[in-house]
């Protein structure tokens, strides 16, 4: 398989490659209009979803408060909620970066069809973040676009966010772009000064930055996969002196990134230990966790054989008391099963990198 970092494109071929890049997130519009075309009647008056909508829409409403109106910029805390005292929203599931990108269309109209609006462009965004990793893995245009849409739309969990309007969980384009970013800074050769490779590291700090912004669980996830990568590069890597090197620009874009966290990571850490309330006690955690069956038991909630699964009662069928939110969606494991017995050379780190996050799951 042709390296696409090494590989030296020709004048004619650099239209077809730019191309190819600005027509994948087109047709993960057309895509993305198709299957939530059920949507677009009630755009501007509805918030999609049954039970966060509303909580997503007050999540941009508030950044284009304290930015625009107000300018306190004290965006973790609020007194609109438990007034008098107010409330922290260290532990609030938020997603800043939603509305600091919101914020023309929240001056504009509104933060429900701005929120309406994000909930459309998650999808693209996610599809294309997707496509640009596969693409920088080496593989074909159909193939990186396929797998951007699988990971986009196959998905049982973005749908199951989708269902309870938390579309601040939507925004799933910043962990493919951190890995891309990862994959660009340690591809060889590793003996290169630092500073031709230094765009690769801010950008791999900024695209966990934007991780943790978006979602904690996220930053977990990426933490985890941090950790598999840095075993992946000491096993390609054939002498020790490159080893170091390439696991010290993974270190360094890492500390980098928790750098610039630090002052909401030291707030957040205090708050969890001074006030136990925070904590979930562990028969709620436990009833939260993700069963190892989920990734192979049939979902609960798919339109094809939904209520045969429910009908078993399986127990990887239900996350606390929401059904189908961890299966597995078939498409992908289908095709990441032909991918790995078709490329098993290429596809076995991220076998054993999904694997992982399965299990620490």
């Amino acid at each position: 398989m042709t390296d696409p970092r090494t590989e030296q494109l020709t004048p004619s071929r650099e239209p077809t490659r730019w191309l190819y890049f600005l027509a994948s997130p087109f047709a993960y519009l057309v895509a993305t209009l198709c299957l939530l075309r059920s949507l677009l009647p009630n755009f501007t008056t509805h918030v999609a979803g049954q039970t966060d909508g509303w909580q997503a829409t007050w999540n941009i409403w508030w950044v284009y408060h304290n930015v625009v109106e107000t300018q306190h910029f004290s965006l973790f805390y609020t007194d609109f909620l438990y007034y008098p005292t107010g409330a922290a929203l260290l532990f609030h599931t938020y997603n800043v970066p939603n509305g600091f990108f919101a914020l023309p269309l929240t001056a504009t109209v509104g933060p429900l069809v701005a929120n309406n609006v994000l909930l459309f462009a998650s999808f693209v965004a996610t599809g294309w973040a997707a496509y640009a990793l596969a693409r920088t893995l080496g593989l074909g245009y159909f193939a990186a676009w396929l797998a951007g849409a699988v990971y986009t739309f196959a998905n049982p969990t973005r749908w199951n966010f989708l269902g309870g309007g938390q579309t601040f969980y939507l925004a799933m384009q910043w962990m493919p772009l951190y890995i891309l970013a990862l994959v660009k800074l340690t591809s060889p050769p590793v003996d290169a000064p630092l500073r031709p490779r230094l765009r690769w590291l801010l950008a791999a700090a900024l695209f966990l930055v934007l991780t943790a912004l978006a979602d904690w669980q996220f930053f977990v996830y990426m933490g985890l996969f941090t950790i598999m990568f840095i075993v992946y590069l000491l096993l390609r890597e054939r002498s020790w002196r490159d080893r170091l090197r390439a696991t010290r620009d993974v270190v360094l874009a890492g500390l980098t990134a928790v750098a610039v966290l630090s002052p909401l990571l030291f707030v957040t850490v205090r708050e969890a230990t001074g006030n136990a309330s925070i904590v979930r006690p562990f028969d709620q955690t436990l009833a939260h966790s993700w069963d190892l069956t989920s990734f192979v038991t049939p979902n609960a909630v798919s339109p094809l054989y939904g209520s045969i699964a429910r009908s078993f009662d399986f127990v990887g069928n239900r996350y606390g008391d929401v059904p189908g939110i961890s299966n597995a969606g078939y498409v992908a494991m289908g095709l990441a099963l032909v991918g790995l017995v078709a490329c098993w050379r290429q596809t076995r780190f991220w076998a054993a990198a999904d694997a992982g996050g399965a299990a620490a799951g």
